[in-house]
């Protein structure tokens, strides 16, 4: 693993689908501010379809000409990815499913990565990323506790709380320093970019975290359930047609961060089990206890609060087609 000290000519000014041209793959850059003693950590572009946070990061280092007031690690991903505008591209792994361990070339360049971070003892980190479907902005942490309520709760009144997969970089990072991943809306969202940076900014003016001051107004989601569609089937969006392997709603995404109610259908098939697969945070089956299968309707059996739930069927066959959540107390 190559740890850069400093970032390509013109790195500022390059769109996230031109990245390869000046960096060969996915990179750590330690930039260093010779008035600053602590770091932080920001990564963008896991995902090379998620391009908001290099964005912001852009208008940072331009804002404060290079010089930002931490020594900050920086890690841009799957700039390959990002030239196509996709997630990951078929030969890769996803770049927020290595961070456990293993034994490909990526796990092992990523455990590289998480010892060097980890060594530097950021304060805090950032992992910025997007969503294919209509979501709010909402912040993601992976352990209870204060200093994770604050750095999400002044992101956006909506947080998520996810201990699986184990893999993502977040999950791996926030057993050594507070680590939050922000969910930035929509790619062309600009309203999310604007936000997104003001956020950042806002956060590089505070000493500590303990200066943030606390979101009384903030929502915290449980994750309950991850729900799939089974490998090798046709998916579609709209109106269902006998020849379709499974067909979802049209207005599913619309259902994000909102209670669906028992009864609610999210779409059909004409497969003659259910074409979801839904486990647990434990990997448990759950699909009968949330998804009843009758004359083709797939037919919620609770209620739930679903998130990120994407109609783009390539998202939905590499990922997954959404959670369910419920709200938890704290």
């Amino acid at each position: 693993m190559q740890v850069y000290n400093q970032l390509p000519e013109n790195f500022v000014n390059t769109r996230a689908e031109d990245l390869h041209k000046i960096l060969s793959g996915p990179s750590l850059f330690d930039l260093k501010n010779a008035e600053a003693d602590a770091y932080v950590f920001l990564s963008v572009l896991l995902h090379g379809n998620e391009p908001t946070g290099l964005k912001v990061v852009q208008r940072l280092l331009k804002k404060y000409d290079h010089q930002l007031p931490f020594n900050v690690l920086l890690l841009v991903g799957n700039v390959q990815a990002a030239k196509d505008k996709v997630r990951y591209l078929s030969d890769q792994q996803d770049m927020n499913r290595i961070w456990n361990g293993g034994d490909s070339e990526m796990e092992k360049w990523a455990s590289e990565v998480k010892d060097y971070v980890i060594s530097k003892k950021p304060i805090w980190g950032l992992d910025l990323h997007n969503n294919t479907g209509k979501n709010p902005l909402y912040a993601c942490v992976n352990h209870l506790h204060d200093e994770l309520f604050l750095l999400a709760g002044a992101f956006s009144d909506k947080v998520v709380y996810f201990e699986s997969p184990e893999e993502a970089l977040s999950v791996s990072l926030s057993e050594h320093f507070p680590t939050v991943t922000l969910e930035c809306g929509h790619f062309a969202d600009l309203d999310g970019v604007e936000r997104s940076f003001q956020y950042v900014e806002n956060l590089l003016s505070k000493n500590e975290i303990k200066e943030i001051p606390y979101n009384p107004n903030f929502k915290l989601f449980e994750v309950e359930a991850t729900v799939k569609v089974r490998p090798g089937l046709d998916i579609y969006i709209g109106d269902h047609s006998e020849e379709e392997a499974v067909c979802f709603l049209p207005h599913l995404e619309n259902l994000n961060f909102e209670m669906a109610k028992e009864g609610s259908v999210l779409g059909r098939s004409r497969e003659e089990s259910s074409p979801l697969v839904i486990y647990g945070v434990e990997g448990e089956d759950l699909h009968d206890q949330y998804i009843e299968y009758i004359d083709g309707r797939l037919q919620l059996q609770a209620d739930v609060v679903p998130s990120m739930i994407s109609l783009d069927p390539v998202i939905i066959r590499q990922d997954c087609l959404g959670y369910f959540m419920k709200e938890k107390k704290i």
